[in-house]
C-alpha cells in the first residue's frame, strides 16, 4: 500500500504539521488516507508523538479543507481550512489557514474554532484578501455540511473508518514512523526541489501603471517552485522598463526578453522560448494573480491532465468609467454565455482567460499564431483541443482585470476582437460559435430597420429599439440594485458600446498590422 508524505504548512510556506498515511483509496470527493494508532505525528520541530488511535484523512478534488475522522476521541470530525492540496510524488503539501470545523461524537455538536488564531495571523502574516475572503467563506460551507452530515461528512465518511479500522486489526499495517526527510522540511519548504517547476510569462507595452501589482501579486503567490518570471517588453516609452528593472533588483527571477514589434503573440512566443519551465502561467499586465492561483491551477493540470487550465476574468474598475465597463463585462447581457466571464461549471470548455499550460504539449502545438494581433489564445486552445488536450475550465481561478478607462479605448478594444474573430473563424483557425453571431446580427438589424425607417417603415425599427433598450436598461437597473454603485448607471452605454464596437468589427473591420496594434 502507497505510504504518502503529509505536510501542512503555515502561511506563507512555514513548517507546521508532518505525518505519514497509508492510501486507503479514492472517490468523488477525494483522496482518503489513514494511520495506524501510533503513527508518529510532529508539529513543526516540535519532539514527535503517537497517534491515540486510528484515523483517516480526506482531501478533496478541489476544495479549501481536509478533513480528519477518528475513533476513540470526543472529536470524530476535525476540519481544517487549508489552501488547495498541491501534489508530488510521495508527497501532498497544503497551507493550514487556522480556522478549524470540530464536530463531536456524543452530542453532535459542532463549533468553528481557532477564530482568534485566524484574526491575527491574517494582519501580522498578511493573508491576502481572496485567501481571507476563501478561507471565511469555505469555513461558513464547512459548518453548514458537518451539522447536516452533508456527504463526505456523514455515512461516507464513517465507512472509510471502518475500512481503516478492519486493515488495522490484520496487523499487516504497522505504525508509520517519523520520516527523515522531516529534518529538512523544518527548515523550509519541503517539495521545492521535485514540485513541477513553473515560469511566469508576461507580454506588456506602456504597462506602467498596472506592472508593479501584475508582479506584487506573482510574488505573493504560495506556490514555491516558480523559477522564473520572464517580461516581453513591446518597445514601452512610459515607465515600465523603470519598474521591470526595479524588480528585477529585488528578485533574480525577473527578467525581461525584448519585442521590438510589440504585439501580443510574438511577445508571448519570446517569453515561452526563453523559459525552460514544466509549466507555463499566462500573465498580463493588466491582470493581479490571487496568491493560492498557481498552486490550484498547478494541482487542476495534475488531476485532470489538460493541456491548458484557466479560470474566470474578473473585471474589476479603479474608475468611475472602469467600474461601468467591468459590470458590462462581467453580465451575460454584455458578454453571452462566455464562462470565463462570469463563471460556470468546472469541466472543458472551448476556451480560458490566460492560461496554465502543460509545456510539453504546448510545444507539441507550436505556442501562438503571431500573425493573430487579436483572438490568439482562442485559436491555440482550439489548437490543443484538437490535438487531443483538453482545455479545462475552473472557476476557482478568478483573476482580476483592470478594464479599459474610457469608451473610446473600449470600443477600439472591441472593434479589433470582432474583426480578429471573423479572421481567425474564416480562416478556419477555430470554429464558429453561436454566441460569436450575435453582435454582427444585432448591427445587421439596426441597420435594415433603420432603411426601411428612412423609406418610411418604422414599426420594425422602433421595436427592435424598445427590446433592445429594455434588455440594456434592465441590466442597468439590476446592477445599480446590486452595488448602489452610480458608476452602475453607465452600463446600458458600456454594454452597447461593446456591442456595436464587436458587431461592426466583424462585419467590416480591418485586420490592424502588427505597428498598429
Amino acid at each position: 500500500m502507497e505510504i504518502i508524505d503529509i505536510d501542512f504548512r503555515k502561511w506563507p510556506d512555514k513548517p507546521h504539521w508532518h505525518y505519514q498515511m497509508y492510501a486507503l483509496g479514492e472517490d468523488e470527493y477525494g483522496r482518503w488516507f489513514w494511520a495506524p494508532a501510533g503513527t508518529a505525528t510532529q508539529r513543526g520541530s516540535e519532539t514527535p508523538s503517537q497517534a491515540s488511535s486510528t484515523w483517516v484523512k480526506v482531501i478533496p478534488h478541489s476544495g479549501w479543507w481536509s478533513a480528519v475522522f477518528q475513533s476513540g476521541s470526543d472529536l470524530n470530525l476535525y476540519i481544517d481550512v487549508c489552501t488547495p492540496p498541491e501534489w508530488g510524488d510521495g508527497w501532498v503539501k497544503m497551507v493550514d489557514l487556522d480556522l478549524d470545523v470540530l464536530r463531536h461524537r456524543n452530542t453532535e455538536t459542532v463549533e468553528l474554532d481557532d477564530e482568534d488564531e485566524f484574526l491575527e495571523h491574517l494582519k501580522t502574516l498578511n493573508y491576502p484578501e481572496r485567501v481571507i475572503d476563501k478561507a471565511r467563506t469555505s469555513a461558513a460551507e464547512l459548518m453548514l455540511h458537518a451539522q447536516e452530515r452533508h456527504e463526505p461528512f456523514g455515512d461516507v465518511g464513517d465507512a472509510w473508518l471502518s475500512k481503516a479500522q478492519g486493515l488495522e486489526a490484520t496487523d499487516k499495517y504497522p505504525p508509520l514512523p517519523r520520516h527523515e526527510r522531516w529534518d529538512s522540511a523544518n527548515t523550509g519548504p519541503t517539495t521545492g526541489e521535485t514540485q513541477l517547476q513553473v515560469s511566469v510569462i508576461i507580454p506588456v507595452r506602456n504597462g506602467g501603471a498596472y506592472i508593479g501589482a501584475a508582479l506584487d501579486a506573482i510574488a505573493s503567490q504560495t506556490y514555491t517552485a516558480i523559477t522564473e518570471i520572464v517580461i516581453a517588453d513591446g518597445a514601452s516609452t512610459d515607465d515600465t522598463r523603470r519598474i521591470i528593472a526595479a524588480r528585477a533588483a529585488q528578485d533574480s527571477r525577473v527578467r525581461v526578453v525584448d519585442n521590438p514589434g510589440g504585439t501580443t503573440p510574438v511577445g508571448l512566443n519570446l517569453a515561452i522560448r526563453a523559459t525552460s519551465g514544466d509549466v507555463i502561467v499566462r500573465c498580463d499586465a493588466q491582470t493581479e494573480l490571487p496568491a493560492t492561483y498557481v498552486a490550484e491551477a498547478v494541482a487542476t493540470l495534475q488531476r485532470t491532465g489538460a493541456g491548458n487550465v484557466g479560470g474566470m476574468q474578473r473585471a474589476e474598475g479603479i474608475s468611475a468609467m472602469q467600474r461601468t465597463i467591468a459590470y458590462a463585462m462581467t453580465s451575460r447581457i454584455g458578454v453571452g454565455d462566455a464562462a470565463f466571464r462570469y463563471g460556470g461549471i468546472e469541466g472543458p470548455t472551448d476556451t480560458v482567460y490566460l492560461g496554465v499550460f502543460d509545456r510539453k504539449k504546448l510545444d507539441a502545438v507550436g505556442h501562438f499564431d503571431e500573425t493573430l494581433i487579436r483572438n490568439q489564445d482562442y485559436e491555440l486552445n482550439a489548437r490543443l483541443r484538437a490535438a487531443g488536450h483538453e482545455v479545462w475550465f475552473d472557476p476557482s481561478l478568478a483573476v482580476v482585470y483592470r478594464p479599459r478607462r474610457s469608451l473610446r479605448a473600449l470600443a477600439s478594444q472591441y472593434w479589433q476582437y470582432g474583426a480578429w474573430k471573423r479572421h481567425v473563424i474564416t480562416s478556419g483557425k477555430a470554429p464558429m460559435r453561436l454566441r460569436q453571431l450575435a453582435p454582427p446580427a444585432l448591427v445587421i438589424g439596426f441597420l435594415g430597420t433603420g432603411i426601411l425607417a428612412l423609406s418610411g417603415t418604422r414599426l420594425p425599427f422602433y421595436a427592435l429599439s424598445a427590446v433592445y433598450e429594455v434588455a440594456i436598461y434592465s441590466g442597468t437597473v439590476i446592477w445599480f440594485y446590486k452595488t448602489r454603485d452610480k458608476a452602475a448607471l453607465g452600463f446600458a452605454a458600456a454594454v452597447a458600446t461593446m456591442h456595436f464596437a464587436w458587431g461592426a468589427g466583424f462585419l467590416v473591420g480591418r485586420r490592424q498590422r502588427p505597428n498598429e496594434a
